[in-house]
This record gives structure tokens, sequence and C-alpha cells, in this order.
């Protein structure tokens, strides 16, 4: 007979367990998105699939490939092309899906390498195609696209500074959305007129569409004068290189154009839902404790 401590044990890890599946990508996905012949149902909403040229996948994140996976169990060969971009995945077997490495949770070069290769990708997007975007944490660090005259060695330098300075996620992504071509709705900007739905796993307190991942496909209210700020708070002006205090300036003057807004008409058309969350797993691991 089982100790009343080895009793306590089980139960602790049957509660953990049903929490992990429960916030398992795969599940996750197939749990929010289901096709019905040409009606793809994205949470309450349904789109016939009829009214695209092509459908492609982008997935950036640490969960990207488990995503996919989930993704392509629904859809299979309806899928054209995609590329995953993640620091764990294998090759899918399917040709028209590329895998890319990006690092975590500092960027370097195979990030930027990485993300080379989605800004190709992306030129073969038409306006009446589907983007189908899988977003996860460690995004932010895995596609980085400095503007001119910041190299990948400031940005990556700038990123361990901000981690270890003590500033909240929404303020380490505030800095990143204002250092990079993508973030903070830009690639969403560059695919428009093209229909994007993003499915996004939030590992962030609030669950904000544009912080996930620093917000490459949502609409972001922040700006270039509260960014500089934010270097000021943590004392990290004198730290990062000038080339970084000088763009941010130049935004902050207006010669830089901000981040796409949360009414930026590009959105408009364009779904964005969380399909898992910390609290997802809370209350799995809840209902299994009850029971």
């Amino acid at each position: 007979m089982a100790s009343l401590s080895q009793k306590y044990k089980d139960n602790y890890i049957k509660i953990l367990e049903s929490a992990l599946e429960a916030v398992r990508p795969e599940i996750l996905l197939k749990k929010n998105v289901r096709l019905t012949g040409e009606d793809l149902k994205i949470g309450n909403r349904k789109i016939n699939l009829r009214n695209f040229e092509k459908i492609h996948t982008i997935g950036i994140g640490k969960g990207a490939q488990s995503l996919y996976n989930g993704l392509s169990e629904v859809l299979g060969e309806k899928i054209d092309r995609g590329l995953i971009i993640s620091n764990n995945h294998s090759n899918s077997g399917l040709n028209n899906i590329k895998f890319s490495y990006g690092d975590h949770p500092i960027p370097g070069k195979n990030s930027f390498l990485s993300t080379e290769k989605l800004k190709h990708f992306i030129l073969n997007i038409r306006k009446n195609d589907l983007v189908i975007a899988l977003i996860t944490g460690g995004s932010s660090a895995m596609i980085i696209s400095p503007p001119k005259k910041i190299s990948i060695k400031e940005i990556s330098n700038l990123n361990v500074l901000l981690i270890s300075s003590g500033a909240s996620i929404h303020e380490i992504n505030c800095v990143r959305k204002h250092l990079s071509t993508l973030k903070g709705g830009r690639l969403a900007k560059m695919i428009y007129p093209a229909k994007i739905i993003s499915l996004l796993i939030s590992d962030v307190t609030g669950s904000d569409h544009g912080i996930i991942g620093s917000g490459p496909f949502s609409g972001d209210s922040s700006t270039f004068q509260e960014a500089l700020d934010i270097l000021t708070k943590y004392s990290l002006e004198k730290k990062v290189g000038k080339e970084i205090i000088d763009y941010l300036n130049s935004g902050v003057r207006g010669r830089i154009d901000e981040t796409p807004g949360l009414d930026d008409p590009i959105f408009k058309n364009n779904i964005s839902l969380i399909i898992g969350k910390n609290s997802t797993a809370l209350e799995a691991a809840k209902k299994r404790r009850n029971n």
C-alpha cells in the first residue's frame, strides 16, 4: 500500500502533467483551429479558403515547430509554403516548408540570417494570399532586423543590458520595437494587403498581443520617446552604442516613421487570437486537483 506521502507525490505529478498537456502547442492549435470543407474556423471567426490564391505559414519562437505540426494536421497540403524560425525544430519532410535557426535568449548571427530569409520569403506573398502567423515565446530574440548603421553586435549588447537591468518585458519590447524594421507591426505592414491570421501563445503578463514577440503582426501604441525614456530610466543611455541613441532621437524628432498604431487600417481585416497563456495551464491544474 502506497504511503500517504507517495499518494501526495503522485497527485502532484498528475496535476503537473495536466497543466503541461493543456498548453502543448499542437493541442492548443487544434482546439482553436478547425477545417470543415473549405471553411476555416479560427476561434469564433470563419473564413472561406476559396477566397485566397495561396496559403503561407510564418512561425517564430520556441514553440513554433510544435504549432506548425498542429497546423499541418489541420490544413495538410493546403499550406503552399512556409518558414519556421525556432531554436528547436526538425525537418517536416515537406519540401515547401523551410526551417531556420534563431538564437535565444540573446539575438545573434543566426537570428539575423533567419530574418533575412524571412524578408526574402515575404516577397512572394501577394494581395490575394492568406498568411497564417504562429507566434510563441522567444520570438523577439529570433528575428532581428536593425536599422542601417546599427550592428548586430550592438543589438545583442542592448538585449543583454535590458534583460539584466530589471526592466519589464513591456519596457524591453518597447525598445526592441523601435530598433527593428519588422517588430511593432512593421512586418504586417510589409505583408499588407494580404490577410493575416495570427495565432499566439503568450508568455507575458497581461497577454498583450503587441508585446508577445514584440508584436510583428500587431499595432503598437508605444513611441520612440518612450523607448528613449526607458534607456534613461535604467541608466543605459551611456552603455549602448551612440548609433542607437541617435536613431531613437531621430524618431523622436519625426525623421523616422513611428510603428503602425492600433487603429492603422492595415490591421482592419486581420485576425489575431491568443490560443494559450499561463492561465490555461493553471486552470487545467485546478481542474485536475478538484477531480
